[in-house]
């Protein structure tokens, strides 16, 4: 196993994310220190137990309360962008992080669902940058053999301290 990597607090959010915005974290523990790091450092957080989520539908209707969307909003994928990329606040300091707690579980049962949430994300990240806006995307994922290559053009990547050798 590789040794556990360090991060630096200066410039902490670009390093954790330089592969992809998309971090995995098998351990919780791990997630919630990161997690705390980077609400220090301002980003506005927006966390999700997946756990939850027992259909498609109810992932939509998490993410409307939590996110705060509109009455309007459609609860699908592309209403999903829409309020991602024009509603949903990012704080004063312009900068946001989903968490996603449990997301194996969600993954296995709407694998195609899951898929397209992250694929949607790692696009929302890149358009968000242009505006101006840091978000990142942090997943905790008890299989360690789970990786997404090409979503958004990025891949999915484990956070440093618990990279697979």
């Amino acid at each position: 196993m590789t040794p556990m990597k360090t991060l630096e607090r200066d410039g902490f959010d670009q390093q954790l994310a330089q592969l992809s915005p998309l971090i995995l974290y098998r351990q919780e523990a791990e997630l919630r220190k990161d997690v705390s790091t980077l609400k220090s450092l301002g980003y506005k957080t927006f966390e999700f137990d997946l756990s939850e989520w027992h259909s498609p539908e109810a992932m939509h209707k998490n993410f409307q309360e939590i996110c705060r969307f509109p009455s309007h909003y459609g609860r699908n994928l592309d209403a999903l962008w829409d309020c991602l990329c024009n509603d949903l606040s990012f704080g004063s300091e312009g900068q946001g992080v989903f968490v996603f707690k449990n997301f194996s579980g969600f993954e296995k049962s709407y694998r195609q669902e899951a898929e397209s949430l992250l694929e949607l994300l790692a696009q929302a990240h890149r358009v968000l940058l242009f505006s101006g806006i840091r978000f990142l995307i942090c997943i905790h994922c008890s299989d360690a053999t789970y990786v997404k290559d090409g979503l958004g053009s990025v891949s999915t990547v484990w956070n440093p301290r618990e990279e697979l050798p």
